[in-house]
Formats: C-alpha cells, structure tokens, sequence
C-alpha cells in the first residue's frame, strides 16, 4: 500500500464514526412529526442553493414547480424556512458567496401540472439543449448553429454570471454553484460557446 493510501484509509478510518452519527442525528430529526415526510431523501443543500440562485439574480418573481406530490411539502417547508426567516445574510470564508435569509425577491413557491401548462417543460427543454450542446462540443462533434443559440441562452446566462463574478483573492473565480464541471470540460465547451455565438 502506497504512503498516500495509508494516510487516506487512517482519516477515512478516523472519520466514518463522525459521518455515521451525523447522519443518525439527520435521520432523527428527519423523523419527527413537525418535519414533512420525504425530507431525509432529499438533497437539501441542492434545493437551498436553487432558492439561494433565484433569490440572489433574479427580479422580484414567484417559483412555479411542476406538480411531485411525494416532495411537494419537503420543497415548501425548506422554502418558507428560508424565506420567512429573520433578515441575515451568511458570507462564506471566499467573500464573494453568500446565504441569504428573508426573502425579498423570491416572494412564493406553487406546483402546477404541466399537462394543463406547457410551458412548465420550457426548463426541461432548455436544459436539454444545454446538455446536447455540451456533450457534443466536449466531444469535438459538430454543433449546428441553431442549437449554439438555443444553448446561448441557458449556458450563456451561467458563462456571463461566472465571468462577471469579481475574482477571489487567490486570482480564481470562486465556485458558487452555477458549474460544477472539470476545467477541461468548460473550457471546450465554453469556448465552442464563444467561437459560435459571440459577434467577430
């Protein structure tokens, strides 16, 4: 066994009793009766941030979700949390990202069926476009010209924040939630981006 592999089993030896009674505690409290049932199968930390992206970018507007009884009550009990809590902010140690509670933009959370609302899969639409594109620009396939602009308007809006981000003082931009990818994979798939949209 290598040296690193020796370090890393002894802190994963040291840290498995910490990680089994966090998540005891996180069971606990998942089960008693004032928390909606469903909740310890969510990601948390992903919903908040979701609220957290719309609260902190958007204009004052109201979240419609697509109908999922099974978490219905999950999304709104984390969203009323957040938004009905006592004005603060929480500034992570990078200055730049941030946790907001008292929502003033983000005003109400309602589920519709997107059979009686089309427009509901316009999200479902664009993200798949996004994805299309950027697995065939990381992939050097051809992209046509109608998908680069339909991709210009969800990647574009994600490359734009990211870029218009101030620089943390190591010199990188901070990661705040918008990408989650490699720099290999952003690199080629935001310089296709680049390269088919942004004017001569």
């Amino acid at each position: 066994m290598e040296r690193g592999e020796v370090f890393s089993a002894v802190e994963l030896d040291a840290s498995l009793p910490g990680i089994e009674g966090n998540m005891r505690a996180e069971f606990a409290i998942s089960r008693k009766p004032s928390f909606p049932k469903g909740l310890d199968s969510l990601n948390l930390p992903a919903l908040a941030r979701i609220f957290q992206l719309v609260e902190q970018n958007a204009p004052p507007c109201e979240m419609i979700h697509d109908e999922c009884a099974t978490f219905e009550s999950s999304y709104r009990f984390i969203f009323e949390s957040m938004r009905d809590a006592r004005p603060g902010q929480l500034v992570y140690d990078d200055g730049f990202r941030r946790t907001i509670f008292g929502f003033k933009r983000l005003n109400s959370l309602s589920f519709v069926k997107s059979e009686e609302q089309p427009i509901m899969r316009a999200a479902d639409y664009l993200v798949a476009v996004c994805v299309d594109f950027a697995r065939r620009s990381f992939a050097g396939d051809e992209v046509s010209a109608e998908l680069a602009a339909l991709a210009q308007r969800g990647l574009g809006v994600i490359q734009g924040a990211e870029e218009s981000h101030p620089l943390s003082h190591e010199g990188q931009s901070p990661q705040f939630g918008e990408i989650i990818a490699s720099e290999i994979f952003c690199d080629r798939v935001f310089s296709n981006l680049d390269r088919m949209t942004r004017p001569n």
